[in-house]
């Protein structure tokens, strides 16, 4: 039953909860959720009773310059932008050569997006490690221990939320190998970048939301983004990939790029 569990599924599991986690810690409320999609090159809205609307690239950029200009309701608004890619973690009960030395079963592990894409040449993974680059920018994997539909009926709870960030994680993977995300359970905080054993760092998701508040006080640019920077915070993403041989990849679309807005 795990394999009918996707990563789109896993984050309309916590997106609600996770909105209110947002509100709560920045006390401002989300008007709106946007978000990339790679497929259709779209953006995906919800209001707060969360029905889905579309809004194109073009259209975003629009309503941002609209804004800049001061002709937009939006010219009050703000935003704050981040990374975070869901992935599904699987609950390992036998022995194999992709399992940490030491480690006894079971354990936990999240595979890693290695392949290219057509899109772009390169793979999930590696996009994000090029996102990490970013100045000030939050690129993290959400791992929700939840291991078969069952639990995905239930109510969500960000209490079995893990968010690793790929600040620790190794460079140099090859497209050739298999490489995971290990935890020795559902609430380790030091799980394993491996297959080169690399220790790295979770934090339970309200944990992370509270750093992002706090990194972005200290910010210059301060707690979340107007307009405009929210523009040259999307072209910077978009620019990370223009240098790569395909021409799609001109205006790549980041993935788990996430921009939530908020009202005055």
């Amino acid at each position: 039953m795990s394999d009918d569990i996707t990563e789109a599924l896993l984050e309309a599991h916590y997106h609600k909860p996770l909105m209110d986690l947002f509100e709560a810690t920045f006390g401002r409320k989300v008007l709106r959720v946007l978000k990339p999609s790679q497929q259709r090159e779209a953006f995906l809205g919800f209001d707060k009773a969360w029905v889905k609307t579309e809004l194109n690239m073009q259209e975003f950029r629009a309503q941002l310059e609209n804004a800049i200009n001061g002709s937009s309701v939006l010219s009050s608004h703000s935003f704050f932008g981040y990374f975070l890619q869901f992935k599904k973690v699987e609950s390992m009960t036998k022995a194999s050569k992709n399992m940490p030395s030491s480690w006894s079963t079971p354990y936990l592990r999240v595979e890693l997006s290695l392949s290219p894409r057509p899109s772009s040449g390169i793979s999930q993974h590696e996009a994000l490690m090029r996102l990490r680059n970013i100045p000030r920018t939050d690129v993290s994997y959400a791992c929700p221990m939840i291991f078969d539909l069952d639990a995905i009926m239930e109510e969500a709870t960000l209490d079995n939320l893990q968010v690793v960030s790929l600040t620790s994680a190794p460079s140099g993977w090859t497209t050739s190998e298999r490489h995971f995300i290990c935890f020795r359970n559902e609430t380790d905080s030091g799980p394993i970048w491996c297959s080169e054993p690399v220790e790295g760092k979770a934090l339970n998701i309200r944990h992370w939301v509270r750093l992002l508040k706090e990194d972005n006080q200290r910010s210059p640019r301060g707690e979340v983004l107007d307009a405009r920077t929210t523009l040259a915070f999307v072209d910077k993403a978009i620019s990370t990939f223009r240098e790569l041989p395909r021409a799609r990849a001109r205006n790549l679309l980041p993935p788990g790029l996430r921009l939530i807005e908020f009202a005055e």
